[in-house]
């Protein structure tokens, strides 16, 4: 049975197969092994279909004004980089949110809400 990696929702959106990622075999390696082929994909985006960049940077909720800024001060040549660590950066915001608003009671994180 495969395990489930916690950025394998990140991994779907953006076409990268687990098993291009091998197995992981600690968390360091493993973290820095999908920080290159998500940088890996993003270039190939750029190149190819920046439009369907666009659409997963505002599904992934980047803040595009934040990246705009951050892209327009360094090197075009730096824009993969740059981009997969924003995106990195945002899901690590959204798990800790996750994580602080989760009841106790409720393993995946949902609450439902007195109105």
């Amino acid at each position: 049975m495969k395990t489930k990696h916690k950025y394998s929702s990140l991994l779907g959106v953006f076409e990268i197969e687990q098993k291009e990622l091998g197995n992981l075999p600690d968390k360091e390696n493993g973290f820095e092994d999908i920080r290159q082929q998500l940088r890996k994909r993003i270039a190939e985006l750029i190149d190819r279909n920046l439009e369907k960049l666009k659409w997963i940077l505002y599904r992934i909720d980047v803040p595009e004004q934040k990246l705009m800024e951050t892209l327009a001060n360094h090197p075009a040549n730096e824009a993969p980089e740059i981009i997969t660590d924003m995106i990195i950066a945002r899901e690590q915001e959204k798990a800790k949110t996750r994580k602080q608003y989760r009841s106790k009671g409720d393993p995946e994180g949902i609450e439902f809400l007195d109105l």
